[in-house]
């Protein structure tokens, strides 16, 4: 333990350099807590694993799994092995001139889920193998037998096609703060149950990553993972017998196999009927199947869900606002028209790392509002320059199909709504919820002029997808958006400073050498940027603007050009884009 402090210090002070100030003893006491060796010295002395894990920073499950005395399963990521894309990084500090100090930025982040509940790492120097030392406790429901023992079985039946999943992803290479580049870096989802099924409830393995799906090769790394259930199991006793939870392992493979295989049949027949309509309608933008991001093909009614992610997200308006918000990650091109074949991540691992494709932001913007009860579809089709687009559609059940206003179309990469006569889309294919697929038979593909009775068999062509698809192909979809930990008036401050030093760039450019700043029309432009932002989250108008007019004119003593104040139309906290 020593040598490993030792270490741990010794290659801190060679990244900060000759010229950082010494160590004071909290700094390196904290340093070594961060590597996990405080935590290891603790499990030495064997500490109740309830006690270790509320010590864990940052990752924590909700505080009153701790307090209830029912069954959890403690989940430790230690480290990460066989990130060889990072070998170079081994080396730091130092590196060439251009890279090293570009580099020096790129951290880990880990993300976990399981059974709705969710924790996060802090970050981590990018290396070979990175040291994530993050612990979790999370509820693991009922459990309980008639005589108070916990049971493997119910636990086992209790999460059944749930698994344990991870999302590595790397951060700070192309730039500081919120709304930096965010670049996934592999994924893996572990089946937790092996934990009841080994000795004492406790279960290792190092895990492989996979960006491209279960076939990609070569792995982008592995993890460490250790599980543990709770309250400890005296003896080496197992909750699940090892020959019962495989059995219960092949017969849920079974059971998936057919119910996807019956689905299929269907919808083989169903396309069959649907291009008898009309040979033009094979060049229509239906979508049936889509690949998830273990490369499995999948129903996309299995990408669909209602979400309620909790009182962070309080109406459908701040919902289309904040998917819209998430970086946009165009790495593929939608519905395979170009680029790499287009998979689907899951919404755990696209919220992790704050970016997403077109459709992705469609599906999780389609799960939010069905999970606020509004009857919403993705629409899948054309935008205004004729390029596949996925979009969403909600429709008010109280009023008739075609009734103004009753359709409602809401942008995903924007947060805008539109209604059918003014939107910028060109083309409807078909629409498809967790319930439904509907297919549009009808001659005009122009959302104006499409009849918006799905009901209707003479205007849409459906393929119900049962709940025993869901269950059978079942993706991800539920998880807990964590609390933001950013410091909205640092970044504020941040965000003004780097603006500026754009702004005197580009002036100085033009030739203007000299540029003032008015810090007090500043303070009273605020309440204009505090509507915009009211404005753009609610997509109604924000009090307060008799006040501000209210604000007296001061005499300018030098005449001078201005630029009248315009709210930027896009969503970004990358000042270079603003």
């Amino acid at each position: 333990m020593e040598q490993e402090v030792k270490r741990i210090l010794q290659e801190h002070r060679g990244a900060a350099g000759a010229a950082a100030p010494a160590l004071t003893p909290e700094a390196a006491l904290s340093i070594v807590q961060q590597h996990g060796l405080i935590e290891d010295l603790v499990r030495s002395l064997d500490v109740p694993a309830r006690v270790l894990a509320s010590r864990e920073g940052g990752a924590k499950a909700p505080a009153a799994a701790a307090r209830d005395g029912g069954p959890h399963l403690l989940v430790r990521v230690t480290r990460g092995v066989g990130f060889v894309e990072h070998l170079h990084l081994d080396d730091e500090p130092g590196g060439d001139e251009a890279g090293g100090k570009a580099r020096s930025a790129e951290r880990f982040r880990l993300s976990g889920h399981l059974l709705g509940q969710r924790f996060a790492s802090k970050p981590v120097r990018c290396a070979v193998e990175p040291r994530f030392n993050v612990s979790a406790l999370i509820r693991l429901g009922g459990g309980g037998s008639g005589s108070g023992e916990l049971s493997g079985e119910r636990l086992a039946e209790d999460g059944a096609g749930e698994h344990l999943h991870l999302v590595v992803y790397r951060e700070g290479f192309g730039g500081a703060g919120p709304g930096a580049a965010a670049e996934l870096v592999g994924t893996a989802a572990v089946d937790w149950r092996q934990a009841l099924a080994a000795p004492g409830g406790r279960w290792s393995q190092t895990v492989e990553l996979r960006a491209g799906g279960a076939g990609a090769v070569p792995a982008a790394g592995a993890v460490e993972v250790r599980l543990e259930v709770v309250p400890k199991q005296r003896g080496g006793a197992v909750l699940l017998e090892p020959r019962l939870l495989r059995a219960r392992e092949r017969r849920e493979r079974a059971v998936n196999a057919d119910f996807l295989a019956k689905f299929l049949a269907r919808a083989k027949q169903w396309w069959v009927d649907f291009t008898r309509l009309d040979p033009a309608f094979e060049r229509r933008h239906v979508k049936v199947l889509a690949a998830g991001e273990d490369g499995v093909q999948r129903p996309v009614s299995c990408f669909v869900a209602p979400f309620r992610p909790g009182r962070l997200v309080a109406t459908p308006r701040e919902a289309s606002y904040w998917v819209g918000l998430l970086g946009a990650d165009e790495g593929s091109a939608l519905l395979g028209l170009g680029g790499r074949p287009e998979k689907w991540l899951s919404f755990h691992t696209v919220v992790a790392k704050g970016r997403a494709e077109r459709e992705e932001k469609a599906l999780l913007l389609c799960s939010l509002l069905l999970g606020f009860g509004l009857n919403a579809f993705v629409c899948v089709g054309k935008d205004a320059h004729a390029k596949g687009h996925l979009w969403v559609l909600t429709l008010d059940e109280h009023a008739a199909p075609d009734a103004p206003g009753a359709a409602l179309f809401w942008e995903p990469t924007t947060g805008q709504r539109y209604g059918v006569a003014d939107c910028p889309y060109a083309a409807v294919g078909s629409v498809f919820n967790h319930r439904t697929l509907c297919a549009n038979v009808q001659r005009e593909e122009a959302p104006a002029a499409v009849s918006w009775a799905l009901d209707d068999p003479a205007a849409w062509k459906p393929l119900p997808c049962g709940p025993e698809v869901h269950l059978a192909t079942q993706v991800p979809l539920q998880f807990t958006i964590l609390p933001s930990g950013v410091d909205v008036v640092a970044e504020e401050v941040r965000l003004e400073r780097e603006i500026r030093l754009h702004l005197i760039d580009a002036r100085g450019a033009q030739g203007i050498s000299a540029t003032r700043w008015d810090d007090d029309l500043g303070y009273l432009l605020m309440p204009a940027l505090a509507a915009y932002e009211w404005e753009a989250v609610n997509s109604t108008a924000a009090g307060g603007h008799a006040e501000f007019q209210q604000v007296r004119p001061r005499p300018d003593p030098k005449p001078s050009s201005s630029i009248p104040l315009t709210p930027p139309p896009l969503l970004s906290a990358q000042p270079c884009r603003l």
